[in-house]
């Protein structure tokens, strides 16, 4: 009797629990025999700058490949991709002034895989001037001709990550670097005829000049083509003071007027002669209208020996320097 109670016990126990369970729906999404079940995974990521301490990126375009799906970071830098289906992908990066980067991943279904890119700003050229000067000199009787370029750079992820700049002239395979100067972001060198392996800068007028800049990361931007405009041959001809004169605290400079097919300025330097084969620059007098033929100190020089020079500047920066002349300064 016992026994057969047992059986009955077990029988209903057993009815209850297929009652239960056996029949059950199967609603969940992750479980695969689900009439809901989705056969995706995720990618969950950051995009930071490269050096510490890492700032988020936004606005930075994530491209996931194959499926050419797209999205873009927020202000904290985070992106999101849902439904993925399982398989092997690339996901790029693209954003403005930075590096793009990739990377590969495997997603499985139901997966959320963490990604995180740090970005390299690339430098950037945000001016340039390139000019070409002439020197004239009593000695040799042949004026110096020489190409000056100055770049003012940038960088999103500082000065600091400027590794060099470099100047070009394809047309002549001619290269080299510009220097760093003291004012950050800013480059410059002057290379003479002799240096550039050509007889006249007359003839690198019109030829391509390129500006490569380069991060510590590796990257290379180049810019250009810039042109240089023309080389100013006339040479102003100084009237006085020249000879060694003794003058006042406040001189009156005098020159021969220039006439030019094109706008320019003059500019005086002065300079004052320390020591035999040792002078030192005292005052520049910019602006100059062009038809002017002279010009009279306002700020009084102390006593000592001097020369002067005038130049013919142009509205793109190209010069012509004219032979100096000397003068004294008394009590």
């Amino acid at each position: 009797m016992l026994l057969r109670m047992r059986r009955v016990h077990i029988f209903l126990l057993t009815t209850i629990l297929f009652s239960c369970f056996g029949n059950a729906e199967r609603d969940n999404p992750l479980d695969p025999k689900s009439e809901n079940y989705e056969n995706y995974g995720q990618v969950r990521g950051l995009v930071y700058t490269y050096y510490a301490p890492y700032q988020p990126l936004s606005n930075v375009t994530i491209t996931l490949l194959p499926g050419s799906q797209t999205t873009t970071s927020d202000l904290s830098g985070a992106f999101l991709f849902t439904e993925v289906p399982p398989g092997n992908y690339l996901i790029f990066t693209d954003l403005e002034n930075y590096a793009s980067d990739s990377v590969q991943v495997q997603i499985n279904s139901g997966e959320t895989k963490q990604v995180q890119f740090n970005l390299d700003g690339l430098p950037e050229l945000q001016q340039i001037k390139l000019n070409t000067g002439v020197i004239n000199l009593w000695w040799p009787p042949e004026p110096s001709q020489l190409l000056e370029c100055e770049v003012d750079v940038s960088d999103p992820d500082g000065y600091q990550d400027i590794q060099s700049v470099l100047f070009s002239i394809p047309g002549i395979d001619f290269a080299d670097t510009l220097q760093i100067t003291t004012t950050l972001g800013v480059f410059q060198n002057k290379f003479y005829s002799h240096d550039l392996l050509v007889n006249s800068i007359h003839e690198l007028v019109g030829y391509p000049v390129y500006i490569d800049i380069q991060d510590n990361v590796g990257p290379r931007q180049q810019f250009g083509p810039h042109l240089l405009v023309r080389v100013i041959d006339e040479e102003t001809l100084i009237v006085s003071p020249q000879g060694k004169v003794l003058l006042g605290s406040l001189p009156t400079f005098e020159w021969n007027p220039v006439v030019l097919p094109y706008p320019f300025t003059f500019s005086i330097d002065i300079f004052r002669i320390i020591d035999q084969g040792y002078d030192s620059k005292v005052l520049t007098i910019s602006e100059i209208s062009s038809g002017d033929t002279q010009y009279t100190v306002q700020s009084p020089l102390a006593e000592g020996s001097y020369y002067w020079t005038i130049s013919i500047v142009d509205q793109y920066g190209n010069w012509n320097r004219s032979k100096p002349a000397t003068f004294d300064v008394g009590a």
